[in-house]
């Protein structure tokens, strides 16, 4: 055989493969992996969320709980699945991941999952529900054994514990030896005084951060001018509050709204609304929002992050203590009454509407669940769900 034959052959096959090796194929695009669930928050024991896949290509989907997670999956694969809370319940809020994974790519869901809060309604928590007088005085004790003179401020930790701002002061002078009782109410409902401090004026917010470092807005007394009242925000840290900003001398002061570091910074009339995982504090300072970071830096901001004042629902829950009611307000600013009945005084237990008694502050403690100050007593609020 001629030695060009062999030769003729050997390049027809190659070109009938596409040549040598420039002519390889691309590697394959990994696809486009889409999730959707019906709803990110769900409570134990609770319905059943659908979860949807959608992939760019033919891959198959399979999905998976993260390790340790609460709660199971309807199947494994599949466009759709659903996730199916656990029944027994949980102790606090939790977050369960669900991942779905398609041609080599893999995508997170992130459920938040909190503890059934039971059926709506009104029901103690601590403290009386008794009209407060001027008698009234502070008392440790569990449930209805506890006693408060005058809570004003509410704030809750990621355990579930409540801290109160109980107000132990008469006009001009302190009771007991004290202007500020920080009590504690346990996730069972034990009330104990957390820490006392006769050194503030009027505490006008209260916050708690991951870390259960305690932080309180203070303003000062109301000049007869109606001047800008002044005021701080202070840190409890041993034993005492250290001043972290803003500062209260005497009410013939004309206090100003001054941004920078916060040792020269100034409020007029603050009020704490929170504190995020960074430990940034916002505060709504008259007409303004301001916050102050942790590295010190006073400055006014155009609203608030997601989460600081808002429940889990998204909604805003506000108490209005005249009319002895609190308002939903929803992202579109439409407002209805949860509890309540409007300009009817007096704190009733039992199925909604209820009834509140110049309701001071509200803080949510769950999902459709929260505390509510209503007179010198802390009930617990659910709403229907």
């Amino acid at each position: 055989m001629s030695p060009a034959i062999p030769t003729l052959l050997l390049a027809t096959a190659l070109t009938a493969c596409g040549g040598g090796s420039s002519g390889t194929s691309a590697p394959p695009v990994p696809p486009t992996v889409t999730l959707a669930a019906v709803t990110t928050q769900t409570l134990a024991g609770g319905k059943p969320v659908a979860l949807t896949a959608t992939v760019s290509s033919s891959d198959a989907v399979s999905w998976s709980l993260a390790a340790g997670a609460a709660g199971t999956l309807s199947a494994t694969s599949g466009a759709s699945v659903n996730y199916l809370p656990p029944a027994a319940g949980v102790a606090k809020p939790a977050t369960v991941t669900v991942t779905a994974t398609a041609g080599g790519v893999s995508k997170n869901v992130n459920l938040a999952l909190y503890p059934d809060p039971g059926p709506a309604g009104l029901s103690l928590i601590a403290g009386s529900i008794a009209t407060p007088t001027a008698q009234d005085a502070d008392l440790d004790g569990p449930n209805a054994g506890a006693r408060f003179r005058k809570p004003t401020q509410l704030a809750v930790d990621a355990d579930g514990n409540l801290y109160v701002a109980d107000d132990a002061r008469s006009s001009g002078a302190f009771i007991g030896g004290h202007g500020l009782s920080l009590r504690q109410v346990t996730a069972s409902a034990t009330s104990t005084v957390f820490q006392q401090y006769d050194g503030v004026n009027t505490v006008s917010g209260l916050a708690v951060d991951r870390n259960h470092q305690f932080y309180i807005s203070e303003v000062g007394i109301q000049s007869l001018e109606n001047r800008p009242k002044g005021g701080a925000l202070r840190k409890w840290q041993n034993n005492s509050f250290t001043t972290l900003s803003g500062g209260y001398v005497a009410p013939w002061l004309d206090y100003q709204q001054v941004d920078g570091p916060a040792a020269s910074a100034q409020f007029q009339n603050p009020v704490l609304l929170g504190v995020d995982a960074d430990g940034t504090l916002y505060i709504r300072d008259n007409d303004k929002l301001r916050q102050l970071t942790a590295a010190g830096v006073v400055s006014t901001i155009p609203s608030l992050p997601a989460g600081i004042v808002s429940a889990p629902d998204g909604a805003t829950y506000t108490v209005d203590a005249a009319s002895a009611v609190v308002y939903r307000v929803a992202a579109d600013g439409g407002k209805t009454v949860v509890a309540g009945v409007p300009n009817v005084q007096g704190t009733v237990l039992g199925s909604l509407p209820g009834g509140l008694y110049q309701p001071q502050a509200i803080v949510p403690t769950g999902l459709y669940s929260f505390a509510v100050i209503s007179g010198n007593a802390i009930v617990k609020l659910v709403l229907p769900h």
